[in-house]
């Protein structure tokens, strides 16, 4: 369309007539536009005549339309990889997400083997610590009656020959002997 335009005025015998459609209306604005008065064009910095200028813009249009062509190329290319590397990485992620809720699977079942030992290894500690108390209390009532034995030692050894002087003296009566101390 602007190619169009700059050779209505560059290159009249090549410009065409938009066509205008049957639907469109002018309404107010567009009308006071129209009819409104420009004034005269402004000062360009660099002047074209009719007959050289409409080549060098034509040809700037034309070469300006090709570097777009080729840049929407260039960017439909980097959708397309843009696109494919997001199907990867999904795919990726999709495959990762996976793994990962097995290994949460599995890991939740080894805590509840490992909680299970644990548990268990508590229970044996509470039945071998109860073992442990019964036997401390054992040995403290074995220390007590070896310390009183240990203590008592010499009276109760010196008790222990009366009596034994006693039983064979009562043994040597009941076989018939006679002693000394029982004359009378």
């Amino acid at each position: 369309m602007a190619k169009n335009r700059m050779n209505k005025f560059y290159n009249p015998s090549q410009y065409q007539e938009p066509e205008k459609k049957a639907e469109e209306e002018d309404f107010f604005a567009q009308v006071t536009i129209r009819s409104a008065s420009l004034g005269p064009a402004p000062e360009a910095f660099v002047e074209f005549k009719k007959s050289e200028g409409s080549g060098s813009i034509i040809g700037l249009m034309d070469e300006m339309i090709k570097e777009t062509e080729q840049d929407m190329a260039a960017a439909k290319r980097d959708e397309e990889e843009a696109q494919k590397d997001y199907e990867t990485e999904m795919n990726d992620a999709a495959t990762k997400r996976a793994d990962d809720s097995k290994l949460v699977v599995t890991k939740e079942g080894e805590k509840a083997e490992k909680t299970e030992a644990l548990e268990q290894a508590k229970e044996s500690k509470r039945t071998k610590n109860g073992a442990l108390e019964v036997l401390e209390s054992q040995i403290e009532n074995l220390h007590k009656t070896c310390d009183f034995l240990v203590e008592h030692y010499k009276g109760i050894k010196a008790e222990r020959a009366k009596e034994e002087e006693g039983l064979k003296a009562s043994k040597m009566v009941l076989s018939g002997a006679k002693l000394g101390f029982l004359q009378n």
